[in-house]
């Protein structure tokens, strides 16, 4: 259930800001809910659908969300269309220039759909899987003690 809601939760991280990924990649991570791998690759899954979504129906979905359609009108194409897949390699696993906007801007960049998915999905899924590493190893270092375990989830 803890991956289906994974894929859910960053589905919509794409989309509306309230849901941060990253924040749930570490909060699983520090709560032990799931396998930080399986955590890690249901975030990139949930990311790329997305991202299908916004490559295939871009349009469509600029008229129905006027926020990214302001952000996608100051993004400089050309200078994307220079570095070509090392912006988007560097923007999968760092996150930035947005990843979001590149997928929106992916066709006018040439990008093709399959390496631009397939190039999204590794660097989302190293980005999440190293973010739900993180508790687990500065446990390890004994960056958390024992007494600083975190609450148990009220449910």
């Amino acid at each position: 259930m803890i991956y289906l809601s994974t894929y859910v939760w960053c589905v919509l991280s794409t989309i509306i800001p309230v849901f941060n990924a990253e924040t749930w990649a570490v909060v699983n991570g520090l709560y032990r809910t799931g396998d930080p791998v399986l955590i890690g690759l249901a975030s990139a899954a949930g990311q790329c659908t997305a991202y299908v979504v916004f490559i295939l129906g871009g349009d469509w979905v600029l008229q129905r969300l006027p926020k990214f359609k302001g952000k996608l009108e100051t993004f400089d194409v050309e200078k994307y269309r220079k570095s070509g897949y090392s912006v988007l390699v560097f923007s999968a696993i760092i996150g930035f220039p947005p990843l979001v906007m590149l997928s929106f801007a992916a066709r006018a960049i040439n990008f093709h759909i399959a390496a631009f998915l397939s190039i999204a999905f590794v660097g989302r899924a190293v980005h999440f899987i190293v973010l739900g590493l993180l508790p687990e190893t500065f446990r390890k270092f004994g960056l958390f003690g024992e007494n600083m375990a975190p609450p148990t989830l009220p449910f």
